[in-house]
């Protein structure tokens, strides 16, 4: 066990955690091998409506979306994926002793958000810190913690990049996706990779069972990032390739998905 206190800062989108996110913040703050305590809380105050996030969501209608659409409303009234299930930050061990700072994101040049100048010089006193909010991050907040900020990555980085988390994987009859927490650089997905676990879903029949394995091994690689920052810090390195960079299914790709899932659940 590291003899050093490990001040921690977390980025969030809101004053919840998913409960994925909370078993991973729980298991890093109860590791018997890092010592760690829960120093800042910073929490995005831009949050959009729920009426703007369903008019943005019509506003470019695909195949994906209205697939998505009658799932969400096929599922009404079933319960929540247990990894979506939300749970007040407060719950969180620790919670009481941290200080939170509340502060919208500043949109970068190009692709990404940076944080305001008081945000930053706070993270500047945490030793790392974990973000699981504020989207893509730049600037000068990468690189204020001592041991920079970590991401998780719901993929190989080697062989696939972007989103929808592991729904690529699956169409392309993948037998593993990976679980990567990356240390934050400017580049898109090309931080130093501080722990990275692979995943078999070859016998999976549905994307959301592919969402349910990723998120179920992701509890455990926070401590081993945060381990790993700390005592490997200069030796961490970077992808040396990256995979391709996906977006939202096109309506091939939904068709696609479509029979996989068919085809899997007759199999």
């Amino acid at each position: 066990m590291s003899s050093k206190t490990v001040r921690v800062g977390v980025l969030l989108n809101s004053y919840s955690l998913r409960e994925w996110e909370m078993q991973a913040l729980t298991n890093l703050f109860e590791s018997t091998k890092i010592d760690a305590t829960l120093d800042l809380l910073v929490v995005d105050t831009s949050q959009t409506s729920l009426y703007d996030s369903i008019r943005s969501h019509l506003s470019d209608l695909s195949l994906w979306k209205a697939f998505r659409l009658c799932t969400l409303l096929w599922s009404r009234g079933s319960p929540e994926p247990w990894y979506n299930v939300r749970t007040p930050v407060s719950e969180l061990s620790g919670f009481e002793d941290a200080e939170i700072i509340e502060c919208a994101p500043v949109p970068a040049d190009g692709l990404g958000n940076e944080l305001p100048q008081s945000a930053t010089d706070r993270l500047s006193e945490v030793d790392v810190a974990v973000r699981f909010g504020f989207g893509i991050l730049k600037g000068d907040a990468l690189t204020a913690p001592q041991y920079g900020i970590l991401s998780y990555h719901h993929g190989d980085l080697t062989e696939y990049r972007g989103r929808p988390a592991g729904f690529h994987e699956f169409i392309h009859q993948e037998p593993t996706a990976g679980v990567t927490v990356q240390r934050l650089n400017e580049s898109l997905d090309g931080g130093a990779v501080a722990a990275f676990e692979a995943v078999d879903i070859g016998d999976v029949t549905s994307w959301s069972e592919v969402l349910s394995r990723l998120y179920r091994v992701s509890p455990d690689l926070l401590p081993i990032a945060v381990q790993n920052c700390v005592e490997n810090a200069t030796t961490l390195s970077e992808p040396e390739s990256v995979g391709d960079l996906y977006t939202m299914p096109s309506n091939l790709q939904t068709l696609k998905y479509i029979f996989e899932r068919v085809r899997r659940v007759v199999s």
